[in-house]
């Protein structure tokens, strides 16, 4: 299931990048595999970290 990953631009105000990789973690509990992002770099690290911790649990 793709998922296009929202700013947020009222709640993340100054630090609206890091509304990306938030949205991306959670799209991933959503079990998307497929994501529309322009920070790929940032979401991948964030996505292989989380799936670090799958893994142990």
């Amino acid at each position: 299931m793709p998922h296009a990953l929202p700013h947020a631009f009222e709640c993340f105000r100054e630090e609206v990048r890091s509304a990306e990789p938030f949205f991306a973690v959670l799209a991933a509990f959503g079990k998307t595999d497929l994501f529309r992002t322009h920070a790929v770099p940032k979401n991948r690290a964030v996505l292989d970290t989380l799936n670090l911790f799958e893994s142990v649990v």
